[in-house]
């Protein structure tokens, strides 16, 4: 029996998106009979509680403990944090640090891939073909005026808040009315996009 830890939530923009992903993940992973689930949604300050309310802690000894001192051995984990933790890196550098394996990619590769500029510089400096893209730094006249001009040329665009999931943050443009209102809306998610 593989004891699996379902992390879900994180207290983010994206925590109700999580929260949708875990319900597949655990309905998925329910039938499996190799596989006991234990699931806990984790909220903005790090808190990691189970359905019945019951708060619990990760240590050092691959358990996750109850406030009343119960344990459960963890064999692996499954995060299923859209966003801030689960997608920059810091929920799997905490697992590393715990030696507990888990489900996707290491803290460094989360962290480049997270912010989407540091992601587009890699692939650029690598060769590696991606998307054209704009970055843009304010809402100053000269920065609109670029993405205006990118608008006109690619004619769709996508705004995107630079440190951000998929799942909040992410505008498909083809109107130049739109534009504006949509870049506002990503600065407000993070300070700098594409």
């Amino acid at each position: 029996m593989i004891n699996t830890l379902l992390i879900c939530g994180g207290g983010g923009s994206e925590h109700e998106v999580s929260l949708r992903t875990a319900d597949f993940i655990e309905a998925q992973l329910t039938q499996a009979e190799d596989i006991a689930l234990k699931r806990v949604e984790m909220d903005a300050s790090g808190c990691l509680t189970d359905k019945q309310g019951r708060v619990y802690h990760i240590f050092y000894d691959r358990k996750i403990r109850d406030e009343e001192g119960n344990a459960w051995n963890v064999d692996y984990v499954i995060p299923s944090i859209h966003g801030y933790p689960g997608e920059t890196g810091d929920l799997q550098s905490q697992l590393d640090m715990f030696g507990i394996p888990y489900f996707g990619s290491a803290p460094e590769a989360s962290k480049i891939c997270f912010n989407k500029i540091k992601t587009k510089m890699w692939l650029s400096a690598l060769g590696i073909d991606n998307t054209p893209y704009l970055f843009l730094h304010s809402m100053e006249a000269e920065e609109l005026n670029k993405a205006h001009a990118a608008l006109e040329e690619w004619e769709a665009i996508f705004v995107k808040a630079s440190n951000q999931g998929s799942s909040v943050g992410c505008f498909k443009i083809t109107r130049k009315e739109e534009l504006v209102s949509a870049i506002e809306e990503a600065f407000t998610l993070s300070p700098m996009f594409w």
